[in-house]
């Protein structure tokens, strides 16, 4: 065992010496895959996009025009101007400034329920990994339900 463990590393070693020798580039998946993406224009500029879009939602407060849930009854339904470039609602709230702190209250949101599923799937898989056999099988089938019912039903 002793001697597969260290042909194991004499391998690696010399395939490091070689890389580095004889000039070989050493590339990993996800090396690989970045540079795929980098390489790829209209998807740098998407992740840009949303991640401007992502910075707005975080720093509403020192974006928005205005207050969100301040009502100006003089400029009800008021069309894009100057002063609200996207103009304002029912209430004369402005549009931008409700936009811009909706998308802190979706990305919470999104965050939040992401963390809430990982945790009970860990639970989950740490109950079904440690009994176990029937326990296990009926977990699985449990789950094998779920996935086989429409997200859009489930909400």
């Amino acid at each position: 065992m002793a001697k597969k463990l260290l042909g194991f590393f004499n391998k690696q070693k010399q395939f490091e010496q070689d890389v580095m020798e004889n000039g070989m580039q050493y590339s990993s998946f996800y090396g690989d895959s970045l540079r795929r993406l980098k390489k790829n224009k209209m998807a740098m500029f998407c992740a840009c996009v949303l991640i401007l879009l992502a910075l707005m939602a975080i720093f509403a407060p020192l974006l928005a025009p205005y207050d969100p849930t301040y009502q100006d009854y003089s400029a009800v339904l008021g069309g894009p101007c100057k002063a609200h470039p996207f103009g304002t609602d029912e209430f004369g709230r402005d549009i931008l400034s409700r936009i811009l702190y909706g998308g802190r209250y979706s990305m919470s949101l999104g965050f939040l329920s992401v963390g809430l599923g990982a945790i009970v799937a860990m639970v989950i898989g740490s109950i079904a990994g440690y009994f176990g056999g029937w326990v296990d099988n009926l977990l699985m089938r449990m789950m094998d339900v779920l996935s086989a019912i429409p997200g859009m039903l489930l909400s």
